[in-house]
């Protein structure tokens, strides 16, 4: 029951009504499930479900969630993921303009401060990968206050060509 008050509470948050704004809400594919769910395929979801890449950014490599599915490709959805593996560091999405999903981090202390800088590359890495992988979005911004190991900028596939695509089993060897 506590799943599903959730699940509410969290579609409820992530809809908005911004009839000025011209910017695309994804929102309406918030965790939604097949018809044929039940209650324990909905705690059975993890993080596993939530992402389109796990990055590994020691040999700069990637591999695809073979667990993903087109229902939970949107970017409500993965920043649910984002947020669920990196617990620290609480990415909120703006809006969509275009091609271009604008994000914001309140509290960045520990992705610029505390993470390092290899761990806040893969933290962007991570982030940027997961959700230029959904359709129509080819660049992130994330904005947040910039610190020792990180800065604000927008990011594109691009700014990580150099990662190469491997199996998913051997990334986490």
């Amino acid at each position: 029951m506590r799943v599903i008050i959730l699940l509410f509470l969290l579609t409820l948050c992530a809809c908005n009504n911004n009839a000025n704004n011209k910017a695309v809400n994804d929102s309406t594919n918030i965790l939604e499930l097949p018809a044929d769910s039940s209650e324990a395929d909905i705690i059975e979801l993890g993080k596993e479900d939530f992402y389109v890449w796990q990055v590994d950014n020691d040999k700069k490599t990637i591999a695809k969630n073979p667990r993903i599915t087109e229902q939970y490709l949107n970017a409500d959805t993965l920043i649910i993921g984002l947020n669920k593996m990196f617990s620290t560091i609480k990415l909120e999405k703006i809006k969509q303009s275009n091609d271009t999903l604008y994000t914001q981090i309140k509290d960045a202390t520990f992705l610029t401060e505390q993470m390092g800088s290899s761990g806040s590359e893969l933290y962007i890495a991570q982030a940027v990968l997961n959700l230029t992988s959904i359709k129509g979005i080819n660049y992130v911004k994330i904005d947040f206050e910039e610190g020792s190991h990180a800065s604000p900028d927008t990011w594109s596939k691009e700014s990580f060509k150099d990662y190469k695509e491997v199996q998913y089993y051997q990334i986490n060897k």
